[in-house]
């Protein structure tokens, strides 16, 4: 079932349309048991056992979902030939099953994938022949599944590691683009969550453990760059939490800065690369995806356009909404990880992880195209929040709601996991062609940012509410002495 095939395989193609209803039924099942698991109608081993049974078909079957299982075996083995696949393109490989089998549009390009994606591609092609090489990729995306979903389960309350579990190991989008599809995204976000953990173990004051816990962020980051953010976000609260003085803050950072610089020299040895990936951001947005924000909002300005009898240009006009896109995702990731005063305004106080989730949402959702695996670092920390238990103090200022975040989790991948199978590829290409369907996605998609945007208005002002509450609580005594 792992065989190599080329993209115009028919009956491949088939198998995938048939896969359509069978995941909309499997989303619906997740979904029930999403919603037994909040009830706490469920058992984190029964949860395990269904996520597992649900996931076997995924473990043994074909890849699905994309095609970039076979460019990471090509890529392996241009480095196990001792071409660096930052710079080399895979068609230097030549005519051969596995060059049929890579996607044509990714023959020609360099990946941004950095020197630890690289030395698990490398170490894949070493087997020899393709077809053991994707077998270890799905090996390795398997138990970075696994450890995904234990370590996020085992920093969540005993009473809600079930929703955790659900969340992440039933999720349709997991089984589909990180177990089936073998994306290496499955191991930035494991080794993502795993410094988290081990930062926050032993109620995070050692520095040792913080150290460690940045170098496994930072590997995380030399598969895929955003995963970066989990290293900024525990400096951060290191830089906070050390002494008043700036001789300690200056220690403190120094030690992360070596933390990261210890991270980027293993990934390069491993790799035998440098860092030359840094330069193939460009690599995806060669193409589009159709559900990416700055394609939805170019196609909403040529509906409109189309409506009056303007007709701008598409490459232009998708040109300055993917860089708008990209600068405010990086605005948002950039506010979100921003200190904040204390309610009395006298100390500063760290992001919680819910804006490290957020933030790391923001960069996967306005980035030049839009694929599903693209939420794999921010569902650990998405699930966490959607498994907080319920305090009688409400929110804390920073935080989401369990309601907001498993109803974020749930749109998500319903949408990401649909939108980007490949076997409705030609029928988006054909609706997007014509003018009225154009118009019509643009309303529809132009109703669900509405949506979107009073949902986060209403979180918004919820926090506010939250933080005046806090304030006036603190503030009380001191009025009344």
């Amino acid at each position: 079932m792992l065989a190599v095939v080329a993209p115009n395989n028919a009956r491949t193609a088939d198998y995938l349309l048939l896969l359509v209803p069978a995941l909309f039924l499997l989303t619906l099942l997740w979904w029930v048991l999403l919603r037994l698991a909040a009830a706490h109608q469920l058992q984190a081993k029964a949860a395990s056992l269904i996520a597992a049974c649900w996931a076997m078909p995924f473990v043994v079957g074909p890849v699905i979902g994309s095609r970039d299982a076979y460019a990471y075996v090509a890529q392996g083995e241009l480095a196990r030939r001792g071409l660096d696949p930052a710079n080399a393109v895979v068609s230097r490989l030549g005519p051969g099953a596995l060059l049929s089998a890579v996607d044509p549009r990714w023959r020609e390009t360099r990946p941004p994938y950095g020197g630890v994606a690289v030395a698990i591609q490398k170490a894949a092609a070493s087997a020899g022949r393709p077809v053991l090489s994707l077998l270890i990729l799905r090996v390795v995306a398997l138990i970075a599944v696994v450890v995904l979903v234990a370590v996020a389960a085992r920093m969540a309350a005993p009473a809600t590691r079930p929703i955790v579990v659900v969340a992440i190991a039933g999720n349709p989008l997991v089984l589909v683009h990180l177990v089936a599809g073998a994306h290496l995204d499955a191991v930035a976000a494991a080794l993502l969550i795993c410094g988290l953990a081990l930062a926050r173990s032993g109620g995070g004051q050692s520095v040792s453990r913080r150290w460690l816990a940045i170098v496994l962020c930072a590997l995380g980051a030399m598969v895929k760059l955003p995963v970066a953010l989990g290293a900024v976000y525990l400096s951060l609260c290191a830089l906070l939490a050390a002494g008043p003085s700036i001789a300690a803050k200056l220690r403190s950072l120094a030690a992360d800065l070596s933390a990261v610089a210890f991270a980027v020299g293993l990934s390069m040895m491993l790799s035998g690369g440098g860092l030359g990936w840094l330069h193939n951001f460009g690599t995806p947005g060669r193409l589009r995806t159709g559900i990416a924000p700055p394609d939805i909002v170019t196609n909403l300005i040529r509906g409109l356009g189309w409506l009056v009898g303007a007709h701008p240009s598409d490459s232009g006009l998708l040109t300055a909404t993917r860089g708008l896109a990209a600068g405010a995702g990086v605005a948002l990731a950039l506010v979100l990880l921003r200190p904040r005063r204390s309610a009395l305004g006298q100390t500063w106080q760290p992001p919680t992880r819910d804006r490290l989730g957020l933030a790391l949402l923001a960069l996967g959702l306005l980035g030049p195209v839009l694929y599903g695996w693209y939420l794999a670092p921010a569902l650990p920390l998405l699930a966490l929040a959607a498994a907080r238990p319920a305090s009688a103090d409400g929110l804390k200022v920073g935080e989401i709601s369990p309601a907001v975040a498993s109803w974020t989790i749930v749109g998500l991948s319903a949408i990401l996991t649909f939108a980007t199978i490949p076997s409705l590829g030609p029928i988006w290409s054909t609706l997007g062609e014509h003018p009225l369907a154009i118009v019509a996605a643009s309303v529809g998609t132009a109703l669900l940012i509405a949506g979107a945007l009073l949902v986060l208005a209403k979180v918004a002002a919820r926090l506010r509410a939250a933080r005046l509450e806090q304030h006036a609580r603190l503030t009380q005594p001191a009025a009344s002495v």
